[in-house]
This record gives structure tokens, sequence and C-alpha cells, in this order.
């Protein structure tokens, strides 16, 4: 069985604001204010210490393509005018310290390079979901090339490069299976599965909440959080994969398996032309 990190939940929230998180009434960059632990900080992303506001609950594709065309804008300053219309709309990361303001008032904020770190994560992740997709494509060099450009191979460990400043690397028994990837479609996309998993896991430890409802009784979990959100978006269509086909039962060894087209009947080719001997043998026995 597969390691699975564990993940905690915070608190229980009502099921009627499930999937939303605590959002500022306004939002506005400041280079005023000083943190003790980003000292060289710059840029900050201010508001209040209790945000008041409830944003809406919010997932799917277009969820994280809007995130990642806030880094479209290549100008700092165009970046920050994107996130902050951006933010005052759907709330902060949800990773916010404690800033000081010149007269000593507290806020909270969010360092500017905080953002772009987790615009380029996300940006990354929705680069390797699309390459997963069309690795079993009638031409998947494209997707092969794409994973190959944040994944590497050294002996003993296996190293998926998510950011500048991220990356995820497996060993042991699991890199032992991932160094495969270099002659095969399918340990490659396992590797890439496999990094993406672990590593979206470990983040989201702490960062989800249950929704329970008791009529009609219900237990849910949700992100607690934007950046909690985001992840777990890509973590849902990792696991679940856009247009995926149900898991079949194939007809020859009865096993259940993961189709990798809508039409595909059995587990394996061998086992359809077993399937197919043993139909044609019982026809010729009757016939007899």
């Amino acid at each position: 069985m597969e390691r699975m990190s564990r993940i905690v939940v915070t608190d229980t929230i009502d099921a009627a604001s499930a999937g939303a998180w605590r959002k500022a009434p306004r939002y506005s960059w400041r280079e005023d204010v000083r943190n003790d632990e980003s000292p060289s900080t710059r840029w900050w992303l201010t508001f209040p210490p209790r945000p008041t506001l409830q944003s809406k609950p919010r997932s799917g594709a277009r969820f994280l393509r809007e995130f990642v065309d806030l880094g479209r804008n290549r100008s700092p300053a165009r970046m920050r005018s994107a996130i902050l219309r951006y933010a005052n709309r759907v709330g902060d990361l949800g990773e916010s310290l404690t800033v000081i303001t010149p007269d000593g008032s507290e806020l909270r904020g969010e360092p500017f390079e905080l953002w772009v770190e987790c615009i380029e994560q996300v940006e990354t992740l929705l680069r390797l979901l699309n390459a997963l997709r069309a690795l079993y494509d009638p031409a998947p060099a494209a997707a092969r090339a794409a994973l190959w450009d944040h994944l590497s191979v050294a002996p003993g460990a296996v190293t998926l490069m998510l950011s500048h400043a991220a990356s995820f690397t497996l060993r042991g028994d699991d890199a032992a299976r991932a160094s495969a990837a270099r002659d095969d479609d399918a340990a490659l996309e396992w590797a890439v599965k496999h990094c993406v998993l672990l590593f979206l896991t470990r983040l989201l430890r702490e960062r989800l909440s249950v929704a329970v409802s008791l009529d009609p009784p219900g237990l849910q979990t949700f992100p607690a959080s934007l950046l909690a959100a985001l992840r777990f978006e890509v973590l849902r269509q990792l696991v679940r994969g856009r247009g995926a086909a149900p898991q079949k039962q194939c007809p020859q060894c009865h096993e259940w398996f993961q189709p990798k087209t809508r039409a595909q009947v059995y587990c394996s080719i061998q086992h359809q032309q077993l399937f197919n001997y043993h139909k044609s043998d019982r026809k010729q026995r009757r016939r007899r």
C-alpha cells in the first residue's frame, strides 16, 4: 500500500459555509510596515487583524487558471495591481504574519514574494496536470518532455521541481520504482503523481476543515484558506483526472482496473485475447 501523509482536521464548521474562508473588507499594498521575521521584505499585502467577511466557495479548473493568470503581468507593479484586485474579490492566501505600522499599530500582511512563489507553484502544478493527461495521446512526446523538464533522476533519489524554491524528493523503495521512468511512461506517470500527492498532502496538514450536517446527515472535508483551496483543487484533479473513465471489471480476470479510455473493456490486450479465445472455444463445444 502506498504511504500517504495524514491530514489533520483543525476545526468543525457549519455545512452552509463549507468551502469558504474568511476575508477582509479591503486589502492594500504597503511598504512602510515591518516584520522582524522578514526584515528584507518591501511590499506587504495588508489587511485588518480580524477579517470579517466570508469568501464564496471556489473550485474547478477555472479557479486555478484565474490564480495562475495573476503571473501573466511580468511587471512587478502590474502584478501587484492584479493581485490586489484578486484579493479584494477572493481574499488573502491565509498565510499572513503580523506587521507593524509606523505609528505602532498592528496589521496582518502577506509578502509580495509569497504571492509570486505560490503563483509559480500552482502554474507548475497545472502544467504537470496537463502533461499527465496528454501522456497517453497518440503523440505523447511533448507531454513527456514537459514532465522531464521538472523531474530529475539520480542514484537513490528522484526529485520533482515545483518552483525555484520548492521541490520534493523520493528516496528508498519509492525512488527505486520511480527510476524506471526513463524507459516507461507508466513509471514516469507514477513518479510525478506520487511526488505531487505527497508534496500537497504535507502542505495541507492542519489546513482543512470539516463540514458537519445533521439534517440531512453528512460529513465533508474542505480547505480552510485560499492557498489550501488551490492546493486541494490540484489534488482533487490529480486523483480524479479530468474526464477520466470510471473503473471497470475485466471480464477475463475479474480484477478492477482504471481504463485509459472509456471504450476500454479489458485490463490488457492479453486478457482480451484470452477471453475471445475461450468464448470461441465455448461456442465450438456447444455445436458438437
